[in-house]
Protein backbone atom coordinates (compact mmCIF):
# COMPACT_ATOMS: atom_id res chain seq x y z
CA UNK A 1 0.00 0.00 0.00
CA UNK A 2 1.58 3.27 -0.40
CA UNK A 3 0.37 6.47 0.70
CA UNK A 4 1.51 10.10 -0.32
CA UNK A 5 3.37 12.28 1.89
CA UNK A 6 2.01 14.93 3.79
CA UNK A 7 -0.77 12.45 4.11
CA UNK A 8 -2.76 12.40 7.46
CA UNK A 9 -6.21 11.90 6.73
CA UNK A 10 -6.05 8.52 4.91
CA UNK A 11 -6.68 5.71 6.88
CA UNK A 12 -4.50 2.34 7.17
CA UNK A 13 -7.46 -0.44 7.73
CA UNK A 14 -7.30 -3.49 9.10
CA UNK A 15 -10.54 -6.11 8.65
CA UNK A 16 -11.13 -7.62 12.58
CA UNK A 17 -13.46 -10.00 14.13
CA UNK A 18 -16.95 -8.38 14.29
CA UNK A 19 -16.63 -9.22 18.35
CA UNK A 20 -13.94 -6.42 18.57
CA UNK A 21 -14.59 -3.47 20.01
CA UNK A 22 -11.15 -1.97 21.20
CA UNK A 23 -8.08 -2.01 19.30
CA UNK A 24 -4.69 0.13 19.61
CA UNK A 25 -1.81 0.99 16.83
CA UNK A 26 1.80 2.08 16.59
CA UNK A 27 3.19 3.34 14.05
CA UNK A 28 7.16 2.99 13.25
CA UNK A 29 9.15 4.72 10.67
CA UNK A 30 12.98 3.90 10.91
CA UNK A 31 14.29 4.18 14.65
CA UNK A 32 11.19 6.13 15.47
CA UNK A 33 8.13 4.68 17.09
CA UNK A 34 5.09 6.60 17.62
CA UNK A 35 2.87 6.67 20.72
CA UNK A 36 0.29 3.63 21.35
CA UNK A 37 -3.18 5.10 19.86
CA UNK A 38 -6.76 4.21 19.80
CA UNK A 39 -8.02 2.77 16.21
CA UNK A 40 -11.65 3.28 15.26
CA UNK A 41 -13.22 0.50 14.78
CA UNK A 42 -17.01 0.30 12.60
CA UNK A 43 -18.19 -2.59 10.96
CA UNK A 44 -15.37 -4.98 11.34
CA UNK A 45 -12.56 -2.60 10.21
CA UNK A 46 -10.33 -0.76 12.18
CA UNK A 47 -8.53 2.47 11.08
CA UNK A 48 -5.73 3.81 11.89
CA UNK A 49 -4.55 7.41 10.85
CA UNK A 50 -0.43 7.76 10.41
CA UNK A 51 1.03 10.82 12.74
CA UNK A 52 2.66 13.65 10.75
CA UNK A 53 6.34 12.40 11.58
CA UNK A 54 5.69 8.83 9.11
CA UNK A 55 4.35 10.61 6.26
CA UNK A 56 6.78 14.38 6.40
CA UNK A 57 9.01 12.20 4.23
CA UNK A 58 9.62 9.30 1.79
CA UNK A 59 10.01 5.88 3.19
CA UNK A 60 8.65 2.66 4.50
CA UNK A 61 6.40 2.41 7.23
CA UNK A 62 5.27 -0.03 9.87
CA UNK A 63 1.95 0.12 10.89
CA UNK A 64 1.07 -2.56 14.35
CA UNK A 65 -2.29 -3.26 15.28
CA UNK A 66 -3.26 -5.13 18.15
CA UNK A 67 -6.63 -6.57 19.86
CA UNK A 68 -7.86 -9.21 21.72
CA UNK A 69 -10.11 -12.14 20.57
CA UNK A 70 -11.83 -14.05 23.74
CA UNK A 71 -8.54 -15.03 25.60
CA UNK A 72 -6.63 -14.63 23.12
CA UNK A 73 -3.94 -11.34 22.19
CA UNK A 74 -3.41 -10.80 18.32
CA UNK A 75 -0.61 -8.47 16.55
CA UNK A 76 -1.09 -7.56 12.77
CA UNK A 77 1.00 -5.57 10.73
CA UNK A 78 0.64 -3.75 7.58
CA UNK A 79 3.48 -2.42 5.67
CA UNK A 80 2.78 1.36 3.84
CA UNK A 81 5.63 3.30 1.64
CA UNK A 82 5.20 7.05 1.68
CA UNK A 83 5.77 7.91 -1.76
CA UNK A 84 6.08 11.73 -3.55
CA UNK A 85 3.42 12.88 -5.83
CA UNK A 86 4.42 14.51 -8.77
CA UNK A 87 1.58 16.82 -9.14
CA UNK A 88 -0.23 17.66 -5.61
CA UNK A 89 -3.90 16.90 -5.73
CA UNK A 90 -4.76 20.62 -6.13
CA UNK A 91 -3.09 20.64 -9.72
CA UNK A 92 -4.70 17.36 -10.66
CA UNK A 93 -8.26 19.06 -9.65
CA UNK A 94 -7.05 22.18 -11.78
CA UNK A 95 -7.10 19.49 -14.87
CA UNK A 96 -10.08 17.00 -13.71
CA UNK A 97 -12.19 19.77 -12.08
CA UNK A 98 -15.22 17.40 -11.36
CA UNK A 99 -13.43 14.65 -10.63
CA UNK A 100 -14.13 12.77 -6.99
CA UNK A 101 -11.17 12.79 -4.15
CA UNK A 102 -10.70 9.17 -5.02
CA UNK A 103 -10.31 9.83 -8.97
CA UNK A 104 -8.06 12.51 -8.75
CA UNK A 105 -5.79 10.11 -6.32
CA UNK A 106 -6.25 7.66 -9.08
CA UNK A 107 -5.15 9.97 -11.46
CA UNK A 108 -2.20 10.96 -10.33
CA UNK A 109 -0.84 7.30 -9.04
CA UNK A 110 -1.90 5.89 -12.61
CA UNK A 111 0.34 8.90 -14.06
CA UNK A 112 3.45 8.48 -11.99
CA UNK A 113 3.59 4.27 -12.28
CA UNK A 114 3.34 5.23 -16.18
CA UNK A 115 6.37 7.81 -15.62
CA UNK A 116 8.21 5.18 -13.43
CA UNK A 117 8.00 2.24 -15.71
CA UNK A 118 9.16 4.27 -18.57
CA UNK A 119 12.04 5.98 -16.74
CA UNK A 120 12.79 3.15 -14.76
CA UNK A 121 13.21 5.14 -11.97
CA UNK A 122 11.49 7.30 -9.45
CA UNK A 123 11.50 10.74 -8.71
CA UNK A 124 10.99 11.32 -4.74
CA UNK A 125 13.64 12.60 -2.21
CA UNK A 126 15.60 10.13 0.62
CA UNK A 127 18.03 12.21 2.94
CA UNK A 128 20.07 10.40 5.05
CA UNK A 129 18.61 7.09 4.47
CA UNK A 130 20.52 4.01 4.35
CA UNK A 131 20.03 2.02 1.67
CA UNK A 132 20.93 -2.12 1.56
CA UNK A 133 22.52 -3.13 -2.32
CA UNK A 134 23.66 -6.32 -3.14
CA UNK A 135 27.29 -6.37 -4.07
CA UNK A 136 28.33 -6.86 -7.91
CA UNK A 137 31.73 -6.93 -8.02
CA UNK A 138 33.73 -4.48 -8.88
CA UNK A 139 30.39 -1.99 -8.63
CA UNK A 140 27.32 -1.59 -6.53
CA UNK A 141 24.50 -0.36 -8.40
CA UNK A 142 21.77 2.40 -6.64
CA UNK A 143 18.24 2.07 -7.93
CA UNK A 144 18.13 5.46 -7.08
CA UNK A 145 20.20 8.42 -8.27
CA UNK A 146 23.11 9.33 -5.84
CA UNK A 147 23.11 12.47 -4.61
CA UNK A 148 25.53 12.10 -2.01
CA UNK A 149 27.33 8.94 -0.39
CA UNK A 150 28.26 9.98 3.70
CA UNK A 151 28.90 6.28 5.30
CA UNK A 152 29.14 2.54 3.31
CA UNK A 153 29.28 -0.13 6.36
CA UNK A 154 29.24 2.51 8.76
CA UNK A 155 32.49 4.16 7.58
CA UNK A 156 32.36 7.14 6.70
CA UNK A 157 32.80 9.33 3.49
CA UNK A 158 32.08 12.29 1.87
CA UNK A 159 31.45 12.27 -1.57
CA UNK A 160 29.58 14.77 -3.54
CA UNK A 161 27.94 13.49 -6.91
CA UNK A 162 26.94 15.69 -9.58
CA UNK A 163 24.52 14.34 -12.17
CA UNK A 164 23.02 10.95 -13.48
CA UNK A 165 24.56 8.54 -11.05
CA UNK A 166 23.40 5.13 -10.38
CA UNK A 167 26.64 3.08 -10.68
CA UNK A 168 29.11 4.00 -7.88
CA UNK A 169 32.83 2.52 -7.84
CA UNK A 170 35.50 0.76 -5.77
CA UNK A 171 37.83 3.16 -4.72
CA UNK A 172 36.44 6.20 -2.35
CA UNK A 173 38.70 8.50 -2.33
CA UNK A 174 38.11 11.70 -4.60
CA UNK A 175 36.43 11.77 -7.89
CA UNK A 176 38.14 11.88 -11.09
CA UNK A 177 36.61 12.69 -14.78
CA UNK A 178 35.34 9.79 -16.04
CA UNK A 179 35.54 9.60 -19.66
CA UNK A 180 33.09 10.76 -22.37
CA UNK A 181 31.12 6.81 -22.60
CA UNK A 182 31.49 6.04 -18.68
CA UNK A 183 29.53 9.59 -18.40
CA UNK A 184 26.59 8.65 -21.12
CA UNK A 185 26.37 5.07 -19.11
CA UNK A 186 26.14 7.16 -15.99
CA UNK A 187 29.15 5.68 -14.22
CA UNK A 188 31.32 7.18 -11.84
CA UNK A 189 34.75 5.58 -10.87
CA UNK A 190 37.62 6.78 -8.74
CA UNK A 191 41.60 7.02 -8.71
CA UNK A 192 43.71 4.18 -8.49
CA UNK A 193 44.59 3.86 -4.85
CA UNK A 194 47.18 0.74 -5.11
CA UNK A 195 44.34 -1.89 -3.83
CA UNK A 196 41.20 -2.76 -5.55
CA UNK A 197 37.86 -3.04 -3.30
CA UNK A 198 35.66 -6.00 -4.38
CA UNK A 199 31.94 -5.67 -3.48
CA UNK A 200 30.99 -9.66 -2.10
CA UNK A 201 28.32 -10.40 -4.50
CA UNK A 202 27.29 -12.75 -1.36
CA UNK A 203 27.17 -9.96 0.41
CA UNK A 204 24.63 -6.84 1.22
CA UNK A 205 26.53 -3.21 1.49
CA UNK A 206 24.88 -0.40 3.77
CA UNK A 207 24.96 2.66 2.35
CA UNK A 208 24.18 6.14 3.81
CA UNK A 209 23.41 9.53 1.79
CA UNK A 210 20.95 11.72 -0.54
CA UNK A 211 19.16 9.69 -3.16
CA UNK A 212 16.52 10.93 -5.96
CA UNK A 213 15.36 14.39 -6.84
CA UNK A 214 15.29 17.12 -4.20
CA UNK A 215 13.01 19.01 -6.52
CA UNK A 216 10.57 17.20 -9.20
CA UNK A 217 11.90 18.05 -12.54
CA UNK A 218 9.73 19.94 -14.69
CA UNK A 219 9.57 17.95 -17.51
CA UNK A 220 8.32 15.21 -15.37
CA UNK A 221 5.44 17.77 -14.02
CA UNK A 222 4.73 18.77 -17.76
CA UNK A 223 4.19 15.06 -18.46
CA UNK A 224 2.12 13.90 -15.30
CA UNK A 225 -0.24 17.12 -16.62
CA UNK A 226 0.01 15.49 -19.80
CA UNK A 227 -0.89 12.18 -19.26
CA UNK A 228 -3.97 13.06 -16.89
CA UNK A 229 -5.41 15.14 -19.36
CA UNK A 230 -5.11 12.48 -21.86
CA UNK A 231 -7.07 9.76 -19.33
CA UNK A 232 -10.33 12.42 -20.45
CA UNK A 233 -10.27 11.78 -23.54
CA UNK A 234 -12.41 9.82 -25.02
CA UNK A 235 -10.37 7.44 -26.69
CA UNK A 236 -8.65 6.53 -23.52
CA UNK A 237 -10.81 3.52 -23.10
CA UNK A 238 -9.74 1.75 -26.64
CA UNK A 239 -6.58 2.37 -26.36
CA UNK A 240 -6.57 0.56 -22.85
CA UNK A 241 -8.38 -2.08 -24.30
CA UNK A 242 -5.30 -2.26 -27.28
CA UNK A 243 -7.65 -1.66 -29.73
CA UNK A 244 -5.69 -0.86 -33.09
CA UNK A 245 -8.59 0.54 -34.89
CA UNK A 246 -12.27 1.99 -34.75
CA UNK A 247 -14.51 3.06 -37.63
CA UNK A 248 -17.53 4.55 -37.92
CA UNK A 249 -19.93 5.87 -40.92
CA UNK A 250 -18.37 9.21 -40.28
CA UNK A 251 -14.53 8.25 -39.37
CA UNK A 252 -11.86 5.62 -39.18
CA UNK A 253 -8.98 5.62 -35.76
CA UNK A 254 -5.63 3.59 -36.62
CA UNK A 255 -3.43 3.39 -33.71
CA UNK A 256 0.04 2.89 -34.70
CA UNK A 257 2.03 0.42 -32.44
CA UNK A 258 4.06 3.31 -30.38
CA UNK A 259 1.03 3.72 -29.03
CA UNK A 260 1.57 0.86 -26.69
CA UNK A 261 5.14 1.58 -26.00
CA UNK A 262 6.67 3.75 -23.81
CA UNK A 263 3.91 6.28 -22.01
CA UNK A 264 1.78 6.15 -25.13
CA UNK A 265 2.21 9.60 -25.50
CA UNK A 266 4.61 10.60 -27.67
CA UNK A 267 4.56 14.18 -26.48
CA UNK A 268 5.49 12.56 -22.97
CA UNK A 269 8.29 10.45 -24.14
CA UNK A 270 10.39 13.13 -25.99
CA UNK A 271 9.77 14.88 -22.56
CA UNK A 272 10.79 12.42 -20.28
CA UNK A 273 13.70 11.28 -23.11
CA UNK A 274 17.09 12.35 -20.77
CA UNK A 275 15.55 10.51 -17.82
CA UNK A 276 14.61 7.31 -18.83
CA UNK A 277 17.81 5.10 -17.55
CA UNK A 278 19.08 2.44 -19.95
CA UNK A 279 20.82 -0.94 -19.62
CA UNK A 280 23.87 -0.71 -18.09
CA UNK A 281 27.31 -1.82 -19.38
CA UNK A 282 30.06 -1.19 -17.57
CA UNK A 283 33.46 -0.67 -19.45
Amino acid sequence: MEILKGDTTTAIKFPVPSTVSVATYVVKKGDRNGSVSNAAIENGVASCTLPYFAVQSEGKVNVTLNFNEGADQYSVEKKVDVVTPYLELWEVREILPNASERDLVLAESAARHVIEAHCNQSFGFEKDVVKQIQGAGKYLESERRIIRLTAINDKPYNIPINGYVFYFGDQWIGVKQAPDEAIAQEIIQYPYLGQTRFFDPNQVYNVRGDFGYEEIPSAVKDSMMELISQYGCYDDTYRKKYLESLASADYRITYNSEVWAGTGNADVDMLLEEYVRKDWIVV
